[in-house]
């Protein structure tokens, strides 16, 4: 399938409403959207390594509030849904990590 191994580090690209990071060596591309959110952010993987992630929501204060375990297939757009519904308005972080993959990003919740 063409995977290829990679290393961290890379540029980060921010829009209105979605981050996006690619490595300067084009292994992986991580879409958060839409930011702000209300009830759902979308955590969408593209990478060309296969990898196991560890995908964690923090608060403001760095309490985790979820934290999951993802398997990441390569050459395929792997998709996380996060229910957000039930935490109040503010600044949360996530945390993307695996062997190959390693990504924060800041969300608003309305």
């Amino acid at each position: 399938t063409g995977c290829l191994g990679g290393s961290p580090g890379g540029t980060f690209v921010e829009c209105d409403t979605i981050f996006i990071r690619e490595n300067s060596d084009k292994t992986e591309q991580i879409r958060v959207y839409p930011n702000p959110s209300k009830n759902i952010v979308m955590v969408e993987i593209t990478s060309k390594q296969n990898d196991q992630i560890t995908f964690t929501l923090f608060d403001a204060m760095g309490n985790t509030l979820l934290k999951n375990s993802h398997t990441i297939i390569c050459g395929a757009p792997n998709t996380i849904t996060v229910n957000i519904s039930k935490l109040n308005s503010g600044a949360y972080f996530i945390t993307i990590q695996g062997k190959y993959i390693y990504h924060a990003a800041k969300i608003f919740i309305r």
